[in-house]
Parts: C-alpha cells; structure tokens; sequence
C-alpha cells in the first residue's frame, strides 16, 4: 500500500488544501485488468464536525448504518473504512446469505443496503427481493461490473432504489448514498 491525496477531498468541498493522505489499495476488476488502484481516505473534508466527547454518544446513536454486500474482499475492506471514515456505522456481508442473515437479525438496524449483484450462495437481486418484501422502506443500491447485469436489473419485479455500474469513483458512490439516505451524510 502507497499513500497519496484522497479523490473525495477537493478544496471547493472543504475550503482546505487537498493535501489529505490517502492508503492505495490495488485490485483487479472484471473486464478492467490488474493495475487499477482505488484510495481510501485516511481524513476526508466530509468528515462530521462533531467530535467532542460529550456529544459521542448521541452521535454514535444517531449515526446511520449500512449493509455492504460484496464477495471481493478488497472491494468490501475499501467501502467499509471508506463509509467509516465518514462516520458511518458499517456492517460488511461477504455474500447475499450472510447479508440476509445479518439483515434479518438485526431488525431494524440498517437504513441502507448495498450489494454487489453477481456472488454466490444468494445474489443481489434475490437479496433485494427479500428485504423490499419485507422491509419495503429500506433503500438498496446495486452495484456490478458487468454489463448484462442492468438488464438482469430491469427485469426484476422489484427495483432497486439505485444502480451503479462498476467501475465507479468513490465519489459516485457517497453521493448516491447521500441521496438515499434520509438525513444524507
């Protein structure tokens, strides 16, 4: 792992310079090579303002959590510290059964999913259908590399509340959360 300045920081979002250090992580993708590289960052500009210690508590209440569903590993470390880092409470599933279970067992615990759609055991979609029937009000945003799957995608009977396609900037993604989420991030 390398460091270099973090993507998601830019001086018009925090008024700073975008000296913020970042950790590289490389990773393959499907259909894009070996080589690319992704940073998470170590301080980002997004970051809540809160941090005394008498507010902790409340925060750590108040804080949003996630579901986040992929099978690669890298994938999975890289949104967990991401969203973390911004202050967010994150539960990482390696495949659609864990997630489900996971989801199931702590009812009421999530106010968003995301999941990768291609992995084993139980898949995005199946996974989808599971929590919208019985959580309907619950957000899921889908993600994955190939493109047949966006059509896999409008075939479901029920939809997800977004879709992005593999690969994505960090960026994309945080901004689709924050949508999704109801008090954003």
């Amino acid at each position: 792992m390398s460091t270099g300045r973090c993507s998601t920081c830019t001086p018009r979002r925090t008024g700073t310079k975008p000296t913020h250090r970042a950790r590289t992580i490389k990773r393959n993708e499907p259909g894009g090579g070996a080589g690319k590289a992704r940073l998470i960052p170590e301080y980002c500009g997004l970051l809540p303002e809160y941090h005394s210690d008498e507010d902790s508590l409340t925060m750590q209440e108040l804080k949003p959590n996630l579901l986040i569903v992929d099978d690669e590993p890298e994938l999975l470390e890289l949104y967990t510290e991401s969203f973390e880092l911004l202050g967010l409470g994150v539960v990482p599933a390696r495949d659609g059964e864990e997630a489900w279970r996971l989801f199931s067992a702590r009812e009421g615990a999530f106010q968003l999913v995301i999941s990768d759609i291609f992995m084993p055991r139980l898949n995005g979609i199946e996974l989808l259908n599971r929590i919208k029937r019985s959580h309907p009000h619950i957000p899921v945003l889908l993600i994955s590399g190939y493109e047949h799957r966006r059509e896999m995608v409008s075939q479901s009977p029920i939809q997800p509340d977004e879709y992005l396609e593999k690969p994505f900037e960090l960026e994309t993604l945080f901004e689709a959360v924050q949508r999704l989420l109801p008090a954003g991030l």
